[in-house]
């Protein structure tokens, strides 16, 4: 299923540097479900890798309050920054498609995992 955007006027949590999650209770929920494993509080003070938890595991009603609050660039910034190991090959994919890199570049690697390839 292909995501629609929704408009992006009216954000007001991210600058062209920072993206600023608010810590509210939908937010929290969100990041309760896409990032199990870590306290919610902290994986949205990490907004890059926990917008890559959002593409990689966040369900339509997941995804679609922190496109809101982010916009397409939030979800660009982090595809361009996204740390090795979060997005498996078909979100990567599937992410630049809607956003407009078709096609996507390589997946980011671990610097070790590099270093071994011939």
């Amino acid at each position: 299923m292909m995501m629609m955007f929704p408009s992006e006027h009216g954000r007001t949590c991210m600058s062209s540097s920072r993206i600023n999650l608010p810590h509210t209770d939908d937010m929290l929920r969100i990041a309760r479900r896409v990032v199990w494993f870590e306290e919610p509080r902290r994986a949205l003070g990490d907004p890059l890798r926990f917008l890559c938890h959002v593409m990689q595991y966040g369900r339509p009603e997941d995804v679609l309050p922190v496109l809101a609050l982010v916009g397409q660039e939030g979800f660009r910034q982090a595809l361009e920054q996204a740390p090795p190991g979060i997005l498996d090959a078909r979100s990567w994919n599937y992410w630049h498609l809607v956003l407009g890199h078709d096609p996507a570049p390589p997946m980011p690697t671990h610097p070790a995992h590099a270093a071994a390839r011939p």
